[in-house]
């Protein structure tokens, strides 16, 4: 197994991925997503068998996150291991991956989310160290 950062004829198996953890996100939405990714404060990283993409790692900068209380702050957006490799450090090496990352750019802690209801997220998160931080409710109204 090979941990790297995205390279551009990686992008195509990165949304791939991306899709089935993120469904809702179209093709195209993905593909504007890695345009942003210019300023240097997103970076992503695939994990690869034989060549073979079975996961990634998703990790951005930002000013704050909840439960943290340091300035910045690594934030896991997204992070997906193939369900045949879970269970087996894939997922574990990502995040090492991402926090290195996240440190070079002055991070001292990571934060990152989960629905209340992906047990399967919950599970790894505690897994690999992450304690949950005051449960909260997000909302969303539209106003225009």
């Amino acid at each position: 197994m090979e941990i790297n950062p995205l390279a551009a004829e990686g992008v195509e198996q990165w949304i791939d991925m991306r899709q089935l953890l993120s469904p809702y996100y179209s093709r195209h939405e993905l593909s504007a997503e890695v345009e942003r990714w210019e300023d240097g404060r997103t970076g992503v990283f695939i994990a690869t068998d034989d060549g073979e993409p079975i996961g990634f790692s998703e990790v951005s900068m930002r000013d704050r996150a909840p439960g943290c209380s340091t300035s910045p702050v690594g934030y896991l957006e997204g992070w997906w291991v193939a369900e045949s490799r879970r269970e087996q450090g894939v997922g574990r090496a990502l995040l090492v991956a991402a926090e290195a990352w996240a440190r070079r750019r002055g991070a001292s802690e990571m934060g990152s989310d989960a629905h209340v209801d992906n047990t399967v997220s919950i599970i790894a998160h505690h897994a690999i160290g992450f304690t949950e931080k005051r449960p909260v409710a997000r909302f969303h109204k539209a106003i225009g």
